[in-house]
């Protein structure tokens, strides 16, 4: 093999594989199927930042693959955008100098680039979950909304209160698909509070609690501007 994209092609040389030594057909077998279901999951699931993380970027861990999957969406616009420029003004937390010029290196060299191109061509999608193609209630609808990524990225949010137009499950779905860590109780660490209509006195703690440490507060209109979106 030359390179990551032979791995699945190796079913091709079956026959090669099987007589090396101590490889025998069976073992064979199951190195190919799992291979085969590993790129069927590549190919039908949109799983950027797995494959971010499979190309062994440098500087590039499990949790700095998903927060530039989450951000670009897809390899094509992380590619567009790996440079200087953006990245020194860049509003993704924790892509400091070190993991950007890394970043910048790794898709300014060409063979890079062509093994892109070679898993591409073999199936693999490069494309992040909040891109799918769905249905008018799949995320992938609100989730192109820039300017709630940019209030949200990388933030520590709380939602409290009933919503008119959203749901509170899906609500949490769209602010972590826009790269927001949601929890369920408020400190001082929170950035952002969500807030819908008080029905408790727990709600109105929070509240309290956020207006006290000057914390941000959202409601339900500012996030219907933010997002579009309506249930």
């Amino acid at each position: 093999m030359n390179g990551i994209a032979d791995i699945f092609t190796l079913a091709d040389h079956k026959d090669e594989i099987s007589n090396l030594p101590r490889w025998g057909s069976k073992m064979v077998s199951n190195v190919l199927r799992g291979i085969a279901v590993a790129k069927q999951n590549f190919a039908n699931n949109n799983n950027l930042e797995r494959v971010l993380y499979g190309l062994g970027i440098p500087q590039v861990g499990e949790e700095t693959a998903q927060k530039l999957a989450s951000y670009f969406g897809s390899i094509d616009a992380l590619r567009e955008n790996a440079n200087q420029t953006f990245f020194s003004t860049s509003p993704i937390p924790d892509i400091g100098v070190v993991v950007s010029r890394s970043i910048i290196e790794w898709f300014s060299e060409e063979q890079n680039v062509k093994l892109i191109e070679q898993l591409k061509q073999l199936g693999i999608n490069f494309n992040a979950r909040n891109k799918s193609a769905g249905s008018e209630n799949n995320l992938s609808n609100v989730l192109v909304h820039d300017e709630l990524k940019q209030k949200v990225f990388g933030k520590k949010v709380v939602i409290t209160g009933n919503f008119d137009n959203f749901d509170r499950t899906h609500l949490k779905e769209i602010l972590v698909q826009h790269g927001a860590k949601v929890n369920t109780s408020i400190s001082k660490k929170t950035n952002v509070l969500f807030v819908g209509g008080m029905t408790k006195q727990e709600n109105t703690s929070k509240l309290e609690f956020a207006i006290q440490n000057n914390i941000e507060i959202v409601n339900e209109n500012q996030l219907i501007q933010w997002t579009g979106k309506k249930k």
